[in-house]
């Protein structure tokens, strides 16, 4: 237990924000913002990586929507991940835990949309760690779905 002393899930690192739904990444924005992080955000993977090349080093975490139109979120992680090895990779979705699983993620770092509480607690926690978790590579990423889906929730 923590007794005595607050956690802190505040920090000055930069975060990309990639989602295609604008509320989402609006309410992202606003919680990370309000807790000291420098927060750029994309509508979807082509906006990331253009994002992400012209900030060269300067962005510590991607915090990326699974599934969007076009390219999806596991194929920015790799993108990303063969530009710059390091850089940390975090996955949301408005799908159900039991599909995380499914492609791979929920071993990875990942939370559901609806439980954004625990945003803060995770990203502090996934910029805190020193190693790389093994990037999702149970399915191909071609067979990933595409876009809002209604049955997600």
């Amino acid at each position: 237990m923590n007794r005595g002393h607050k956690v802190s899930f505040s920090g000055g690192e930069t975060i990309l924000i990639v989602d295609d739904n604008d509320g989402d990444r609006k309410l992202m924005f606003l919680a990370l913002t309000e807790h000291g992080y420098r927060v750029l955000e994309a509508h979807d993977a082509n906006e990331a990586l253009q994002i992400f090349r012209s900030q060269a080093g300067k962005i510590d975490l991607v915090l990326t929507d699974i599934v969007m139109p076009g390219m999806n979120g596991v194929e920015l992680a790799e993108c990303i991940r063969k530009m710059s090895p390091k850089t940390k990779i975090f996955f949301i979705s408005g799908y159900k835990r039991k599909f995380a699983g499914e492609i791979g993620v929920e071993s990875v770092d990942f939370i559901k949309k609806s439980d954004l509480p625990h945003l803060l607690r995770k990203v502090r926690e996934v910029l805190s760690r020193s190693y790389l978790p093994i990037p999702p590579t149970k399915v191909l990423r071609k067979d990933l779905p595409r876009g809002n889906i209604s049955a997600a929730e």
